[in-house]
């Protein structure tokens, strides 16, 4: 699950947490007007009675957005994984109307992705539903609506909190550039954290550090992420995205010859405006420095390498 070797990766960054995101869901459920969550003892039954209707023209779209509701109550987890579990269709439903549907429809299923993939046992299943992810990935390039970009961004990030789903998302085709289209030019802060935080849980995986680092364009826009004045958050998933790239030793000097990078980790570092943020990024540096052909280049950097060490 980790590389081995140096095994920082279980620390750095570290890999997002679901419970990071509960504000945003919120959020967007209030966007797409999905109005508010539904008591944890009226899940049961509804469940039940809208799987019926996923089927029924033209029922289908309004059934998916109570159903997104519904999932997206307290008992998420468990709702997401009994609605795969008694309609195993559903998730492909969602795609046929993601791909056929308005903006309106097209976004209430990826909020039904968004939220079945909630469920540790459902991420593999998505992922791996014909045709899912590359539906998904379409609308994260060429959505219409910030809403909809951020539903199909956010069902990709839950996606890839799941360790089986590193490498198949990580080579899944335009998903990377699709993603990394989003860090540069993001309409908000919250698409453009929730597309960091998804190039982070990814960049855990050994086998994607390389084929990551190696993407053209996709180090610079972490960069750019981390030297903006963006929020906190977005900073700290920049900082741990470049971090877990860096336990490669095949990235140390990959990285260090970056232009802005190694300004941006010591920037971060004597500047960040929490611990978190300063130690990622003196993380970051260490691991730079372990490479012989970096030494020199980081030892004569601008900045003096008495203000790396942060209070």
């Amino acid at each position: 699950m980790y590389e081995g070797g140096v095994g920082d990766d279980e620390l750095a960054g570290e890999l997002v947490d679901l419970d990071f995101f509960a504000a945003r869901r919120e959020g967007a459920r209030r966007d797409c007007g999905l109005g508010h969550d539904v008591g944890a003892g009226s899940d049961d039954g509804k469940v039940d009675d809208l799987l019926l209707l996923i089927d029924v023209e033209p029922e289908v779209v309004d059934a998916l957005r109570r159903l997104a509701e519904v999932i997206a109550s307290a008992k998420a987890g468990v709702v997401a994984k009994a609605a795969v579990d008694a309609a195993p269709g559903l998730p492909a439903k969602c795609v046929e109307v993601v791909a056929r549907a308005g903006s309106e429809g097209a976004e209430t299923a990826l909020m039904v992705l968004w939220g079945l993939a909630v469920a540790t046992e459902n991420k593999v299943r998505l992922s791996t539903t014909p045709g899912l992810v590359d539906a998904v990935v379409r609308v994260v390039g060429n959505g219409a609506t910030n809403e909809i970009k951020h539903a199909a961004l956010s069902a990709l990030f839950n996606l890839s909190t799941a360790a089986e789903n590193w490498v198949r998302l990580a080579t899944m085709p335009g998903l990377v550039d699709a993603v990394m289209r989003v860090v540069d030019n993001g309409a908000t802060d919250e698409i453009k954290g929730t597309a960091l935080a998804t190039l982070q849980n990814l960049a855990v995986a050994a086998d994607n550090k390389v084929r990551l680092a190696t993407t053209p364009g996709l180090v610079d826009a972490v960069v750019r992420a981390a030297k903006s004045d963006a929020t906190d958050g977005i900073k700290m998933a920049a900082l741990g995205t470049l971090l877990h790239l860096a336990i490669a030793v095949d990235n140390y000097v990959l990285l260090a010859q970056t232009p802005g990078l190694v300004d941006a980790a010591v920037r971060a570092a004597t500047n960040g405006a929490t611990n978190e943020i300063k130690c990622t990024a003196l993380r970051l540096l260490a691991y730079l420095c372990i490479a012989t052909d970096n030494k020199v280049r980081l030892a004569t950097t601008p900045v003096s390498s008495k203000q790396w060490c942060a209070p």
